[in-house]
């Protein structure tokens, strides 16, 4: 099972725009501005406890499905990625690796496979007293300490933000993207939702309440350069570490 090293209680639907910049001698590139919109398949959602996130409806073996929408317009050397492609994305799972290869996947009809890898989620905010009011002028929490996301009133409910970054690639070429997920859970307040997520305030947060909830909201990524090969050999040698330190275990 794939999985992040991710200490949060919770990860909201999140829908996706991606901008991407195009740069020379890198794949893929982005057409116009933002590039890549991501959103919910049929019948689809996302479920999420103090330690997981599962995509619905599910796409595969620990994946769930998503769909590009409108504007999508993304060229890579394997092909173009357009609106109403359906991909994959992973389900995540507290305490695994901080790399998450093929964390959402593209395959357009007739062309080569687009990869979205994982590598970092956050920093989330410092303060852990979350505000019982959707007022957009409180101060962003944590659900607890070392989350990753921002919660904050809405006006009219509670908006998460997540950070994120990875590297995209086809077969041919890579590149860094970064940017993040933002989504807006209606009529509950930053306060309530930290309470039904993780009632103790400690992770793995028992007592807490799985939220399934439907895609919304937006991102805005970046598309920011070639990765340089220091980057894939410190990737490997994590996991690499990652690897050892289980044998030991084992052993």
């Amino acid at each position: 099972m794939k999985a992040i090293k991710w200490p949060i209680a919770s990860i909201f639907a999140i829908g996706l725009l991606l901008a991407l910049v195009p740069i020379a001698s890198a794949t893929p590139v982005g057409v116009g501005n933002p590039a890549l919109s991501v959103g919910i398949c049929a019948n689809g959602g996302v479920t999420v406890t103090a330690t997981t996130i599962t995509w619905l409806p599910p796409n595969g073996a620990n994946t769930g499905c998503i769909l590009t929408g409108d504007p999508t317009d993304i060229v890579y050397t394997g092909g173009v990625l357009v609106p109403n492609t359906s991909g994959s994305i992973t389900n995540l799972t507290a305490g695994g690796p901080s790399t998450v290869p093929d964390f959402m996947v593209f395959t357009p009809t007739g062309e080569a496979t687009l990869h979205f890898d994982l590598t970092g989620l956050g920093p989330g905010p410092a303060n852990t007293t979350c505000a019982n009011s959707t007022s957009v002028s409180d101060i962003p929490c944590a659900i607890f300490a070392g989350s990753p996301f921002a919660v904050g009133g809405s006006g009219n409910g509670t908006q998460v933000t997540l950070p994120v970054n990875g590297i995209v690639h086809d077969a041919t070429g890579s590149s860094l993207w970064t940017g993040q997920f933002q989504v807006t859970i209606p009529i509950i307040t930053p306060a309530g939702l930290q309470a039904q997520v993780c009632p103790t305030g400690v992770p793995p947060c028992p007592g807490g309440t799985p939220i399934t909830t439907t895609y919304s909201g937006t991102a805005a990524l970046q598309i920011l350069g070639t990765p340089e090969p220091a980057t894939f050999v410190l990737i490997g040698a994590g996991l690499v570490g990652l690897a050892l330190r289980r044998r030991k275990k084992q052993a």
